[in-house]
Order: C-alpha cells, then structure tokens, then sequence
C-alpha cells in the first residue's frame, strides 16, 4: 500500500489493470471487516464498468508520487442506486 504523497489523475484506458486491482484490494479488505455496500458478494465493480467510467472520464486515480502505485479509485458521477438515492 501506498504511504507517500499522493496525486490525481483520470484514469486512461492502460489503467484498467491497475484499477480493477486497487477495487480488488479493497473489497477484500471489506470482506474481512465492514463491507456495507456488500461489493464481495456482488463482484462489484465489474471490469464492464471500470471500462465504462474510464471511457466516460468518470474514473479517477490516487497515484503514490513516490512509488507509482495506485493509493486510491474512485469513479465520480451522478449515478447512484436506489438504495442510495434514499439515503439521508
């Protein structure tokens, strides 16, 4: 896991891997502690997705300046699902 200084970056099409890694990590480390959203059991996101937010600009990328690896995902839209849409 990254430890160093972070940047951002919108994620490109070679970044796929990467990305689908970091959500990976992630979502094992939930399955062990709180995963609320419940991605382990849903296999989310998917790769069709990642690719989607990319493709649409949406994908962003927390990069460690000091070792290149991927710190940080996160996909910034305005989509979000029912369940979240009634959320205080």
């Amino acid at each position: 896991m990254a430890t160093g200084t972070v940047s951002r970056t919108a994620a490109r099409p070679a970044d796929t891997a990467a990305a689908l890694d970091a959500y990976r990590q992630i979502i094992d480390h939930l399955a062990v502690t709180a995963d609320f959203p419940h991605w382990h059991t849903e296999n989310r996101p998917s790769a069709a997705e990642v690719q989607e937010w990319i493709d649409a600009g949406e994908l962003y990328l927390a990069i460690d300046r000091e070792g290149g690896q991927v710190a940080g995902v996160v996909a910034l839209n305005h989509d979000a699902p029912d369940a979240y849409r009634q959320a205080p």
